[in-house]
């Protein structure tokens, strides 16, 4: 199961806020790769996004596909590569698989998955 749904590794702030900074690129498929890689992330990013959108600062362009980004986020969910991750945590937690639940728990803290191996896990 790990090796087909790896945990969800943490996304170094300095990359979303180049994605960001993108997102007002002078080129329109530039904002849009830079808009479809933020909601390919899925829900593990939208606290990062909803903080960015507090910022006056940011370019109207920048403004709107973030919240784009956001609409998308709530609207579509978990993205497809957590699903699966999800999907393994159940059956390794149905299976009392508590050594690889850790491999899982120790993956990005933002990520359902990892959240609920942890809960499983304990304290």
């Amino acid at each position: 199961l790990i090796e087909s749904f790896p945990p969800a590794t943490v996304i170094e702030e300095h990359r979303l806020k180049a994605l960001l900074q993108r997102l007002n690129a002078d080129e329109s498929e530039e904002r849009n790769r830079a808009q479809t890689t933020l909601i390919g992330f899925g829900l593990r990013i939208l606290g990062w996004v909803e903080k960015q959108q507090m910022n006056q600062d940011l370019p109207a362009e920048a403004m709107d596909r973030l919240g784009a980004v956001a609409q998308a986020l709530r609207t579509n969910g978990f993205a497809a590569p957590e699903v699966g991750r999800i999907r393994a945590v159940g059956i390794l937690i149905e299976a009392q698989d508590f050594q690889r639940l850790q491999v899982y728990a120790e993956g990005d803290p933002n990520s359902h998955s990892s959240r609920m191996a942890r809960l499983v896990q304990g304290p």
